[in-house]
């Protein structure tokens, strides 16, 4: 189950790392090649996200070519990728040399600077800039803390403005002239960004809550952060992310500063630039790049950590994303969160049974949460072994004293696992259970309702559910195919093909769909195409019972309607 959900609004950033396709890095060596081959090799590396290798093939290609602009360029992402900022560094200096406008190692240069205490240096660099793309919303933030620095409060609005005239910035603009003013002890200014950004954002995400309540703390006001608190909290009950804040707000204490200096200010600019480019495009080197800045700039931050490790994780870098998580203080608010991905992880990497102690612990630990039990569910679920994913939802059910709409899923997922593992009466309470919390939930709608039609009861139920799910998703192949299915066992065998080769259309690759439409096809007597999609669903990826199954029908052909047992429902 994914939970978390990033604040900042949607935008499209575009700064391509331009590599082309090659050999892959294998088993772990660097083999001798030509200059050609290193940098085709390098590029093919990066596209897979195997930064390692692609770093020692593009050092080749520049050990033939040392001043090619474009090696360096992908040479200086490929090593922050890797997390190797002081070798970025060195990088970068090369790269500006031979070019001077190079935004990425101009940026490197300027952090660089940051970090030393160089901050007018870091200030001229990011002047010098060109105003285009991704740098309309970099060099305002990263100017504006550096202004904070040097304590120059007008420089540092001055340098925000031009971030303030764009509208789909708003809550960030306020967001950083708040902390920006808060950092800088002008308490009535960072009120007022406060408050804008409450009133651009009327639904705040926790690091808006956290910020702005935090503030509120320090100048003891508690009635306005406990509000703010709770108001987060209604919105997300299952949420611990704010049980630091209630512990402080009870035992009389205060939230410290946000931040302490230009550099870990840049650095909360940089996760922000990261995030958004991670909600858009998910596992991007640009996400990737400015949030390895993010974490060099702050290495404290458990929220640039948790941000780093769901890149790595999205990359497939499961080793990576696993030392990351691990990293992550449990003391801090992302601390439990933190714990689930390391679990979910060790099971993406084969350590199934190590993922499943992990969970009953997290279980056993913290007996009034039911995350971790849900999560253990899901993963029994997924290895097919159903019963015991039963009994995994039964013990997080059991901690529910008054399921409500957002407990839907557990019901369902609870059902699925009943079905699979042969009971049926159980998983049919749980599948209505899950519709009557939320009755407008396609995919139980469309479950519950191909279950129906194919035991061959509440049949026309089943079809007007059925028919929701796909008015719901019109889209989803295998909800349309769920509808054609049901017009077939109703004996509707031209409707069945109308909607069957929708479906098909829609999802061309699934084994199951395709011979359920060479069924309809026999049906209605269009006997070669339905051999046809019946040999094509055998070189999909079928499973054993339905490769026997329409090995048979290729031999034998369909008996006729009346004639027809059920099949099984859809897992």
């Amino acid at each position: 189950m994914q939970r978390s959900v990033l604040p900042f609004p949607a935008l499209l950033l575009a700064l391509p790392l331009a590599l082309g396709a090659g050999t892959a890095h294998a088993a772990g060596e660097t083999p001798a090649m030509s200059a050609l081959g290193a940098y085709l090799a390098g590029g093919d590396a990066a596209r897979q996200s195997d930064y390692t290798a692609a770093a020692d093939f593009l050092a080749q290609a520049l050990k033939a070519d040392p001043d090619n602009v474009e090696l360096l360029r992908n040479m200086i992402m490929v090593v922050i990728g890797q997390g190797k900022q002081e070798d970025a560094v060195t990088v970068a200096k090369r790269l500006a040399a031979a070019d001077k406008q190079s935004p990425i190692a101009n940026l490197v240069l300027a952090l660089s600077d940051v970090r030393g205490g160089k901050l007018g240096d870091a200030d001229g660099i990011l002047t010098a800039l060109p105003r285009a793309g991704i740098n309309n919303l970099l060099v305002p933030l990263a100017r504006g803390w550096i202004a904070a620095g040097k304590k120059d409060a007008p420089a540092a609005d001055e340098a925000l403005k031009p971030l303030g005239d764009i509208a789909t910035f708003a809550s960030l603009y306020h967001l950083h002239r708040g902390l920006i003013a808060d950092f800088l002890g002008e308490r009535d200014q960072a009120a007022e960004a406060f408050k804008a950004m409450l009133d651009v954002d009327s639904v705040p995400s926790w690091r808006t809550v956290s910020v702005i309540g935090g503030f509120d703390e320090r100048q003891g006001d508690m009635a306005a952060a406990k509000a703010l608190y709770d108001g987060f909290q209604e919105r997300n009950p299952d949420s611990q992310l704010l049980d630091q804040s209630y512990a402080r707000l009870k035992a009389g204490q205060k939230a410290p500063p946000p931040v302490a200096n230009a550099a870990q200010g840049i650095g909360e600019a940089l996760f922000d630039i990261g995030s958004v480019i991670q909600r858009e495009r998910p596992g991007s080197e640009l996400a990737m790049v400015y949030t390895r800045l993010a974490a060099w700039m702050r290495p404290d931050s458990a929220m640039i950590k948790m941000l780093l490790g769901d890149i790595l994780e999205t990359e497939n870098r499961l080793p990576e994303s696993i030392a990351v998580f691990k990293s992550v203080d449990p003391k801090s608010p992302f601390g439990w969160a933190a714990r689930q991905h390391v679990a979910i992880g060790k099971d993406a990497e084969g350590d199934t049974e190590g993922a499943i102690a992990d969970l009953k612990a997290m279980a056993a630990e913290q007996t009034g949460r039911i995350e971790s039990l849900a999560d253990l569910g899901d993963l029994l679920r997924n290895k097919q072994r159903f019963a015991e994913a039963v009994t995994a939802y039964d013990q997080a059910i059991a901690r529910l004293p008054n399921p409500d709409k957002r407990h839907w899923a557990l019901f369902f997922d609870r059902g699925i696992a009943e079905d699979r593992s042969n009971q049926k009466d159980k998983a049919e309470a749980d599948l209505q259970k899950a519709l009557e919390l939320e009755p407008e939930q396609p995919y139980v709608l469309n479950y519950l309702g191909y279950s129906w039609v194919d035991e061959g009861k509440n049949l026309d139920r089943a079809k007007q559910m059925i028919a929701r799910a796909v008015a719901l998703r019109p889209q989803d192949g295998e909800i349309v195919d769920s509808l054609g299915w049901a017009n077939f066992r109703l004996g509707d065998y031209p409707e069945a093909v109308t909607h069957l080769e929708r479906a098909v259309e829609l999802r061309p690759q699934d084994a199951t769909i395709n011979d359920h439409l060479g069924d309809a096809y026999w049906q209605v007597g269009r006997k070669l195409e339905a051999q046809f999609q019946w040999r094509r669903a055998l070189g999909l990826d079928t499973e054993n019972e339905l490769r026997d199954a329409i090995e048979k029908k290729l031999a034998n052909g369909l008996p006729k309607p009346a004639e027809m047992p059920p099949t099984a429902a859809k897992p």
